[in-house]
């Protein structure tokens, strides 16, 4: 187990003066820092993973940071220098915080603020701004989606959220988060490669790969992500399931009551009893689907293995589907009760958009899902 202490060391030989007399081999070091072996670098491209590092660049700064930061059950690190400014950092946390995202930025920020304004300008020199009259075919404008998840359990958050837009506006191209965030430009520099026009850098690339066909390479704070165009439809198709979901359970719970209550009031009790139950089983199993799945990143140790925690997980991932048809089947097939056509119309809407939702995250490898394996 490494400290603070073995971290800094590590830093000084990658930035200092002890970096020429480092007993591994050069050439390694420039591997390790330099990519390879992906599409991107094999077609080009300067940025991305080399060998356990990758090269990334921060808040419109000319500077190339290397380093990785990585994760286990219950702790998280993150290390990254720059020989270029001769500074760097290490951070270690015991805890799956969010706020280590934040750090790592303020971090940075200070390091590129004590950088001199001389050496910058001089970094900047020998930055590709290379403004050229290319033709980039129209098609590539679109919505991608990141097709590189960290986890497979990961995917559905990062369809969910990290969807991009690419753009054509007036002989630049730029690329911005589907529903809202900053922009960045960029400038092509042959019918496939384009640089961050902020940095200077290798930012984008377009490539074939063989499964996959033509897709994306886009270097950004945590390395090189692919990104693969998808339709409308399934960049806001999800979104509008999970706006129905939320919609229709809203007045469910308001509408509903009223008219189980009236049931009550008209001696139908075991009918209002089990109408009301049956009906809430499905959106509050979902609700603790929800609620499990966002304690992972906290205790990652405990669903790292067998524990309460994880096998609530599972089984609730089991339950909610099973829970979706047998209330469908009961609603729609069985007499069980009379309500107004505006609550049959809600409670369908309510019941079909938890399955369709079902069959999306069951595509992600959601459903049934054992944590530990």
């Amino acid at each position: 187990m490494s400290s603070p202490h073995d971290m800094a060391m590590l830093l000084q030989y990658f930035i200092g003066s002890k970096r020429d007399s480092l007993s591994i081999n050069q050439t390694l070091i420039s591997r390790m820092e330099k990519p390879g072996s992906t599409l991107g670098a094999q077609q080009g491209m300067k940025t991305g993973y080399g060998l356990g590092s990758y090269t990334s660049s921060h808040v419109n700064s000319p500077v190339i940071f290397h380093g990785h930061r990585g994760t286990i059950p219950g702790s998280l690190a993150e290390f990254f220098y720059s020989a270029e400014i001769n500074a760097g950092y290490a951070f270690m946390m015991n805890d799956m915080n969010p706020a280590y995202t934040k750090i790592s930025a303020l971090i940075r920020n200070y390091l590129l603020e004590q950088h001199s304004a001389s050496k910058t300008k001089k970094l900047e020199k020998t930055r590709r701004n290379d403004e050229k009259n290319i033709h980039i075919k129209s098609s590539l404008a679109g919505i991608y989606a990141p097709i590189s998840p960290s986890s497979s359990y990961a995917s559905f958050g990062e369809q969910l959220f990290g969807m991009i837009e690419i753009r054509n506006d007036e002989k630049q191209w730029l690329q911005r988060p589907l529903f809202g965030g900053s922009t960045i430009f960029y400038t092509p520099i042959s019918d496939q490669l384009f640089i961050n026009k902020e940095t200077g850098l290798d930012g984008m690339i377009v490539i074939n790969d063989p499964i996959k066909g033509e897709i994306l390479e886009i270097n950004g704070h945590t390395g090189n992500s692919a990104y693969q165009k998808v339709s409308p439809l399934r960049a806001y198709g999800q979104w509008i399931v999970i706006f129905l979901i939320i919609t229709s359970f809203i007045i469910f719970f308001i509408s509903f009551p009223i008219s189980g209550l009236r049931k009550l009031l008209c001696n139908s009790v075991n009918s209002a009893l089990s109408a009301i139950t049956l009906s809430i089983l499905s959106p509050l199993t979902l609700i603790a689907y929800y609620y499990l799945s966002n304690m992972i990143p906290y205790n990652m140790q405990m669903f790292g293995k067998p524990s309460l925690l994880s096998i609530s997980l599972l089984l609730v991932s089991l339950i909610w589907p099973i829970m979706i048809g047998y209330t469908i089947y009961r609603y729609f097939l069985t007499p069980l009760y009379q309500i107004n056509i505006f609550l049959r119309v809600n409670s369908a809407i309510l019941f079909s958009s938890q399955g369709a939702l079902c069959i999306i995250m069951l595509n992600y490898g959601l459903i049934a899902i054992p944590t530990w394996l």
